[in-house]
């Protein structure tokens, strides 16, 4: 089905041409490498402000490049990567939510991805580490635009320690359902490079998903320990080694100035996980949340020659961004007849000045339309209490990390980036402006329990199960989660007794026989 999609995008471009585009010579068009790194933070890196976390080649990055102080994810990974790969909201493309392990839906086939964009442009395309907007078959990355895949389709855990099975694939094939953690960033790395190596003779795109600094982490044996910051500091410095060997090697192979490299993280850090948890500073809140640390995260990109170094930009811009932006960048033409939320911000990167990328930003938890921002403004509406959960929706941690209000409250960004001055009582005139706003968006994508007019369904594996609340509570769903619970419960005990009797050779298993012993009487008690 994937091929069909390139398929007929193909004929169009060959029916009705692309005029405004000229046909580049051989090899010119610029390599494209996106990596994507796991709740991590604003503050997650030294030329972000960190003062405990090192990043050489990522600060070294930003100052050969552009950095960005106005960057949008969304508050969880699979909306995050919807996004990306679409170009669009979320909630348009029936993705707002993570699906649990199991959970027969994914990204729909229908959608066309930014790899299915760019091949149309003549793009090898490669996706290396964490897919997550659909564990099935029918939603691989190989059906969607890619190439190559080699990485894990679903979540790598929910705890501070390794839980239920991540399975590891080579394209199609599981090549093993329990991998190491501890060498996914270095394997990532060696398969990223891996790829260049084999297409640098042509335009490639890379879509390098790292699972750290993600719960568990898990950082190799060369990082483990040396920080000083923690593991989350042991797992930051690990990705800024891979960063570098990636950029090393492009420099060693004569492709630094035709290729464009983009850093950043899919939400803010997530919070409660002792050492494991980032910073989303200068700002308030954190993963699952609409605050600024919620969703604002760093966004470095680097093309020698064509990127000025050493600048920034308080432009905002979101992850929707990318597909279009890659697309100008590359020469391809976005896909017909659908609509794209996501603008080109390739002007910015040539270091034109624009003062606004997006006339409106919706923040959505799930599909709970929580906030707007316009220009420096943001208003958050108002909260209430007593919601529930919603799968695939709206799930538990939106509502759980989302306080209760009463009334919409106004920030100024600029003045008020850490939203503390609630401004709605001096500026009404503002928040009537913005509200109007959000009431077209909300009819349009929707809001908590709400469909919007112009939203797309899901991808769906399985024919009686089309919509989340086909499968929730049914047995399909039910013996999922009762295999995923018993698996976890069953590792959490092999894990112990192997602990018990292998002792703790490190910092990290000593961490970790510490967090099990809490759970001992219930850990023993589980059935093999």
């Amino acid at each position: 089905m994937g091929h069909l999609k390139i398929c007929s995008f193909l004929f169009f471009i060959i029916i009705y041409g692309c005029a405004p585009i000229e046909t580049p010579v051989e090899h010119s068009r610029p390599n494209i490498i996106f990596i994507l790194t796991d709740d991590q933070g604003y503050g997650d890196l030294g030329v972000y402000g960190s003062t405990k976390i090192k990043s050489p080649r990522i600060d070294q990055m930003a100052a050969e490049g552009i950095m960005f102080t106005s960057f949008y994810a969304h508050p969880l990974c699979s909306p995050s990567r919807a996004a990306f790969l679409t170009g669009c909201y979320p909630q348009r493309v029936g993705m707002p939510d993570v699906f649990p392990a199991g959970a027969p839906f994914g990204l729909s086939l229908n959608e066309t991805t930014v790899a299915e964009v760019l091949k149309t442009a003549g793009y090898k395309t490669a996706c290396i580490g964490k897919w997550h907007v659909g564990e099935y078959d029918e939603f691989s990355p190989t059906k969607q635009g890619f190439d190559y895949f080699y990485g894990i389709r679903g979540s790598s855990g929910n705890r501070q320690y390794e839980t239920f099975s991540v399975p590891l694939y080579r394209n199609d094939s599981m090549l093993t359902s329990r991998p190491d953690h501890s060498q996914f960033t270095k394997n990532f790395t060696s398969e990223a490079i891996n790829f260049i190596d084999q297409n640098k003779d042509e335009p490639f795109f890379l879509y390098l998903a790292h699972t750290a600094p993600h719960v568990p982490i898990y950082p190799s044996e060369e990082f483990r320990g040396k920080s000083g910051a923690g593991l989350l500091g042991d797992a930051v410095s690990e990705l800024d080694w891979s960063t570098g060997k990636i950029l090393d090697y492009l420099k060693e192979n004569g492709l630094d100035e035709n290729t464009l490299v983009i850093f950043t993280s899919d939400n803010g850090p997530w919070a409660g996980y002792e050492g494991q948890s980032g910073s989303a500073e200068p700002f308030r809140g954190k993963k699952f949340t609409t605050l600024e640390g919620g969703v604002r995260v760093p966004f470095i990109a680097r093309w020698p020659g064509k990127i000025d170094g050493g600048t920034k930009s308080n432009v905002a811009i979101t992850i929707m961004d990318l597909l279009p932006t890659f697309a100008g960048v590359a020469g391809a033409a976005l896909p017909p007849d659908v609509h794209i939320d996501g603008k080109d911000f390739g002007e910015i990167l040539k270091g034109k000045s624009v003062e606004v990328l997006h006339d409106e930003i919706y923040y959505y938890a799930g599909t709970w339309l929580q906030a707007i921002r316009m220009g420096d403004w943001k208003l958050h509406l108002p909260i209430k209490e007593g919601l529930k959960p919603i799968f695939g929706e709206c799930n538990y941690n939106f509502i759980n990390h989302s306080a209760a209000t009463e009334r919409e409250q106004l920030y100024d960004l600029k003045a008020d980036p850490n939203e503390e001055h609630n401004l709605a009582g001096d500026r009404p005139e503002i928040v009537v402006l913005m509200s109007n706003k959000v009431l077209q968006a909300r009819k349009k994508l929707g809001d908590y329990n709400f469909q919007g007019s112009e939203t797309r369904p899901v991808g769906y594996a399985i024919e009686r199960f089309k919509t989340p609340q086909d499968w929730v509570k049914t047995a399909s769903q039910q013996n999922s989660s009762r295999a995923i619970i018993k698996e976890l419960w069953g590792f959490e005990k092999f894990r112990y007794l192997q602990l018990e009797t292998t002792g703790r050779k490190n910092y990290q298993e000593q961490l970790e026989w510490s967090f099990y012993v809490q759970k001992k009487d219930r850990i023993l008690k589980q059935k093999n």
